[in-house]
């Protein structure tokens, strides 16, 4: 007779790599409140923090698919769980307006 033994490893948390002065660092998907696009460079504003890295909207929504986040306007990609308050026109992420483009409300709506 066979057993089989099973471990119940923790689960690492998702996570991104952003660069920190020359150093590239995990960042927890989780502490992100909100990116932002800032010509080549996407900004990752968290409560601590605002990381910059080289990078695109189109890239990070690749990279974050199927997750807590959503796209809200070209250049602004937020997290879904630290949306405190929204309307047709903007977001409110830990005192910070977020604009909400036409183009993304209906899917905003759909999933808020």
């Amino acid at each position: 007779m066979y057993c089989a033994l099973t471990l119940d490893l923790p689960k690492r948390k998702p996570f991104i790599y952003v660069k920190d002065g020359e150093y590239n660092v995990e960042l927890a998907t989780e502490i992100i409140n909100y990116i932002e696009s800032e010509g080549n460079y996407l900004l990752f504003y968290t409560d601590e923090k605002v990381y910059k890295t080289r990078s695109t909207i189109k890239n990070i929504l690749i990279e974050l698919s199927g997750s807590m986040f959503i796209q809200t306007h070209r250049a602004y990609v937020v997290n879904k769980t630290k949306i405190e308050k929204f309307s047709n026109k903007n977001l409110i992420i830990r005192n910070a307006s977020i604009p909400i483009s036409e183009n993304y409300l209906d899917k905003i709506k759909q999933v808020l």
